[in-house]
């Protein structure tokens, strides 16, 4: 999880590094805003963690960067325009998530309609 600044996240990947957990194949960063609530990570920050792991990595070897989120299942265009920022800064994974209450999704039922949405990919 990233709170901070640029500086702080070096420290935090310095820390990974003497723990060993450089060695894994990716990571999932996480960002607390200073009012407690979770965001993702913006995407400069993105490239500047990425590319700091790498500078650690045996051989630079690549990682993956997972960031997970919601996109509008109804709204292919507005779904692509807000992967896009995450796909030019080379994040590896998106893992669609659907963290509100239930009730926000009609239950099962609205979970199981936005599965069949499928993926925010163009489709012909």
């Amino acid at each position: 999880m990233y709170g901070g600044n640029i500086h702080e996240m070096a420290e935090l990947a310095k820390l990974a590094e003497e723990a060993g957990w450089v060695r894994w194949d990716g990571v999932m960063p996480t960002k607390m805003e200073s009012n407690g609530t979770m965001s993702n990570m913006q995407p400069d920050a993105i490239r500047a963690m990425k590319a700091y792991l790498l500078t650690l990595r045996p051989d630079h070897q690549p990682v993956d960067i997972i960031i997970e989120g919601e996109t509008p299942g109804n709204d292919l265009s507005s779904a692509i325009a807000q992967l896009q920022p995450y796909v030019d800064a080379d994040v590896t994974w998106w893992l669609e998530t659907m963290w509100g209450e239930r009730a926000d999704y009609n239950g099962p039922d609205g979970v199981h309609k936005r599965i069949l949405q499928g993926p925010p990919v163009n489709r012909p």
